[in-house]
This record gives C-alpha cells, structure tokens and sequence, in this order.
C-alpha cells in the first residue's frame, strides 16, 4: 500500500469489495477466456490431437498464470499507476519476481516438468506471452482507472 493511503484510516465495505471482485473478475475472465482461446489456436489442439500439443498447452496455460496472476498484484495494490508513480515494497519486488522466475523456470528443470507433465515453452511464445501480459496490464489499469471514476475511491 501507498504511505499516504496508509496515513489515514480508512472504513472497509462490503459494497467496494463486491463492486471490485465484480468488475475485476468479469475482466480477468474475458482476458483468461481469450488467452485461452489464444494458446489452444497456438497449440493446434482439436479431435487429432497430440499428446505434445497437449503438454504444450498445459505448460503455456502454467506460465501465463503465474506470470499474469503475479502481475495483477502491482495493478490492484495501489491507485496509482504501478511501477510508474506507485513504487511497491522490497519484500513484494522480492516475492514476486521469485515467484515469476520459479514458475517461468519449472518447465525448464526436468524433474519438476516430469512430474507436472509439462514441455519446454515454444521459443516464439515468449513474444505472444509478453505481449499478452502487457495488454493485460494495461486492461487491468484501465478498468482501475473507470472503477476510481464512478466510485471515486479504490477499494
């Protein structure tokens, strides 16, 4: 949380926390929905399908939500614009870029790819998955800066 937010006491509310978990999840389920779609078109699954492609999938699926799940922490942790004039804490740069390069990694460490049955990332899903990471951010932030609008307060 920003010092200033922090400053003062703040009421909590049900209604905020509805109207958030509402408007947010509405969004980050349409974004998973179109990555999802994305990754199986990407991964040419369909009737014939092969068990790499499968694995490829399931390994895509992995990445993009550890990467995309860490990244919505930045966007819903402050009302600012994250990395830009919201400037999080040691301990969460720390955490989750641990958690990002641990995730990121799994699938290149043949014990722990064995055991969660996935594959090496396709070398040009790197570009999509980045791709795909900006604009949910920038999607994210978009629909934080409507939500501080008509509520006039983040949560």
């Amino acid at each position: 949380m920003d010092p200033e937010y922090l400053a003062i006491p703040h009421g909590f509310s049900i209604l905020d926390l509805m109207r958030f978990v509402l408007l947010m999840g509405l969004i980050i389920s349409t974004i998973d929905i179109g990555t999802f779609l994305l990754n199986d078109y990407y991964s040419s699954l369909g009737p014939s399908s092969s068990i790499l492609g499968v694995e490829k999938f399931q390994c895509h699926w992995f990445v993009q939500g550890i990467l995309s799940q860490t990244l919505v922490i930045y966007v819903t942790r402050t009302a600012k614009i994250p990395f830009f004039q919201g400037h999080p804490s040691t301990v969460i740069v720390a955490s989750t870029l641990l958690a990002s390069v641990v995730g990121f990694a799994i699938p290149y460490v043949p014990p722990f790819a064995k055991a969660l049955k996935l594959v090496r990332p396709a070398g040009d899903f790197i570009g999509i998955l980045v791709a795909c990471l900006v604009l949910y951010t920038i999607v994210m932030q978009l629909a934080k800066i409507v939500y501080i609008r008509i509520w006039k307060r983040w949560l």
